[in-house]
């Protein structure tokens, strides 16, 4: 900083400016590195905020599709599963999988035989995440209910 405003000052005195032009100048620039420190803070606090993890988890175009269909049966093999999710590609629905696999929420089991046999199952943490949404569930048929009279839920 004393660098910057040792520069500011320079710049000042070289174009004719007084030293009040120097302390606005030099206090702009405190204020900046002040506005950048608080910046900077309030996206720390954002990225450990246990609501944020939680959304970023379950967002993804198909993941709460997947998730319910997990959460009616024990396991799936891959196939079931993409018969189950018939209107997502298969590559999404393998980089979905893949995404909730790494962030704890789903298991997947390979069996070594010919032909390979993967299942698909929640995790304990997927089984609470998939409970947790049911709240979630019941006031967005309120809202369909009292918002939206002619969508049948």
């Amino acid at each position: 900083m004393r660098d910057e405003s040792k520069t500011v000052y320079s710049f000042a005195q070289e174009r004719t400016f007084g030293f009040d032009t120097y302390l606005l100048v030099r206090y702009v620039l405190i204020q900046r590195v002040n506005c950048e420190k608080k910046i900077k803070k309030m996206t720390e606090l954002q990225d450990h905020c246990p609501l944020n993890i939680a959304i970023n988890i379950i967002s993804g175009k198909y993941k709460l599709f997947i998730l319910r269909t997990l959460f009616a049966k024990e396991s799936y093999r891959y196939s079931e599963l993409r018969k189950a999710c018939n209107k997502i590609t298969e590559k999404m629905l393998t980089q979905q999988l893949r995404e909730l696999e790494k962030d704890g929420i789903v298991s997947r089991k390979v069996y070594p035989q010919v032909p390979p046999k993967v299942e698909y199952s929640l995790t304990v943490s997927g089984q609470k995440l998939c409970m947790s949404l049911h709240p979630l569930y019941d006031w967005g048929v309120e809202y369909m209910k009292e918002n939206q009279p002619d969508i049948q839920v």
